[in-house]
């Protein structure tokens, strides 16, 4: 069993499995790797999706909750999630195919450093495509029997964004708690890594002062770390 420093899978909360599963597998071609139910409610659906094995720093998991509505945004809240990709080619090859399919997304632009491709999921779950430069975790396998070309499909998770009202009490407990090295400060963001170099433990801190988000559809969950 492979294990690394830092992400191993967030999970998320959908409204509606059967839009999620078509949005994960068939726009974004993941591989959903199990179908299971919540263990502390099994009349939840709980959906995995991920590399062909579902490698840890490759998963993304969601809840199905059907009565919930939309989320209210703000702060002290994990409120975004990198996916990388091989190349900035791989970036205006996904920005084509979100424009053809009439999903919400921005200009490719510059993220923590790195090309970037802001994009949203159908219930305003905010994403962004990073390219890696080539570089992944050895062991992350991509599914190959979507349509997208090997060149440009998903490797596994990058950066994840937490906005914050603290930026230095979160600091203390990725730090000294988790072992997290401080890479970048500003006034109003930070960056931390879980292996020095390595975007796939990545963890974007940013002030946001204001009301605590109200989480539920299209929102994050938790981020689950190895530490």
């Amino acid at each position: 069993m492979y294990t690394i420093p830092g992400h191993h899978h967030i999970s998320m909360i959908t409204k509606n499995a059967n839009q999620n599963n078509y949005f994960y597998r068939h726009m974004l071609e993941l591989r959903r790797v199990k179908m299971t139910v919540n263990q502390d409610d099994p009349s939840m659906y709980h959906l995995f999706y991920g590399d062909k094995t579902g490698s840890p720093g490759s998963e993304l998991s969601f809840f199905e909750m059907p009565q919930v509505g939309r989320t209210y945004s703000g702060t002290s809240a994990i409120t975004k999630i990198g996916l990388l990709v091989p190349s900035e080619a791989s970036l205006s090859y996904r920005r084509a195919r979100f424009e053809e399919y009439g999903v919400q997304h921005g200009d490719i632009n510059t993220y923590a450093n790195r090309p970037a491709l802001h994009f949203e999921d159908p219930e305003g779950l905010r994403m962004v495509l990073l390219a890696s430069n080539g570089e992944k975790i050895e062991f992350w396998e991509t599914w190959e029997k979507y349509a997208i070309p090997e060149e440009h499909r998903i490797q596994g998770m990058g950066s994840v964004e937490m906005t914050v009202k603290r930026i230095d009490k979160l600091a203390r407990t990725l730090t000294d708690m988790f072992g997290y090295s401080e890479v970048s400060r500003k006034e109003d963001e930070a960056i931390y890594l879980s292996v020095d170099g390595e975007v796939f433990g990545e963890i974007v801190v940013k002030f946001l002062d204001g009301p605590t988000e109200k989480p539920v559809r299209g929102s994050i969950h938790h981020l689950a770390i190895k530490d």
